[in-house]
């Protein structure tokens, strides 16, 4: 004979179990956050949403600065991934074609910048 009691204690401990695993996740992964929540640092290459990593012509900052004042935005190519970059385009505009080190939020592949730099200045410091 199945003893009920046994059952019962045993599912609960297995439905606690399950809980806390799911709360050792982390709020916002286990809610479906995004792990790249706030803002991070960011090292690839800034060019224009014509030419990503691959450019037309053979100077990367005339061409990345033709192809925006042609209507294109500005991009960061990290490796093979191409994200655009939303922010004050005059402040991104001197790293045209160069490589930069962006500060910036993640909203699915859109960085939304709040700080450019060359690459290996320090991040701002929270004041």
């Amino acid at each position: 004979m199945i003893q009920f009691g046994y059952w019962r204690y045993s599912l609960a401990a297995l439905l606690v179990v399950g809980w806390m695993a799911g709360c050792s996740q982390g709020g916002d992964q286990a809610a479906g956050g995004s792990p790249y929540e706030g803002v991070h640092v960011f090292e690839g290459q800034v060019s224009d949403s014509s030419c990503g990593a691959t450019h037309k012509m053979a100077d990367a900052k005339a061409c990345t600065e033709a192809c925006v004042n042609g209507g294109d935005s500005y991009v960061l190519v990290i490796g093979d991934v191409v994200h655009p970059l939303q922010g004050n385009a005059e402040e991104i505009k001197p790293f045209a074609g160069q490589p930069a080190q962006v500060s910036a939020s993640l909203d699915g592949n859109t960085l939304h910048v709040v700080r450019i730099s060359a690459p290996g200045q320090p991040p701002p410091t929270e004041g």
